[in-house]
Parts: C-alpha cells; sequence; structure tokens
C-alpha cells in the first residue's frame, strides 16, 4: 500500500517492490476483494492508508 501511494506508477511501485507490475495489480485486486476499498479512488486509498498506519500505532496487546 506504501509503496502503491508513494510512487509515481504502478511499474515503480512493482521496481520497489520488486515484483512484476502484472502481480502488483493483482494484489490491488485482493485489496479490493478483502476490504471493498477501490485504491484507484484517492480518498478510499487514504481511508486504508490511515488505518494500516493506526493498526501499526496500537500496542500490541490491544
Amino acid at each position: 500500500m506504501r509503496a502503491v501511494t508513494s510512487a509515481g506508477s504502478l511499474a515503480e511501485a512493482g521496481r520497489q517492490l520488486y515484483i512484476h507490475r502484472n502481480t502488483l495489480l493483482q494484489r490491488i485486486a485482493r485489496i479490493r476483494t478483502v476490504t471493498g476499498l477501490d485504491l484507484k479512488r484517492a480518498d478510499e486509498a487514504t481511508l486504508l492508508r490511515l488505518a494500516l498506519m493506526a493498526a501499526e500505532s496500537a500496542p500490541a496487546s490491544v
């Protein structure tokens, strides 16, 4: 998620993750299936990014 939102393109995000662009597209489709969020929409991508940041900063005991 971070690579997709910070990179200028999907190809660049794939390079950062050491995966093919098509593999990245499949993973994005899987995120959409699981969460119902479309990462092509800025508001939904932001919502997912904020949720990930909150989950990462939460104490381990929660």
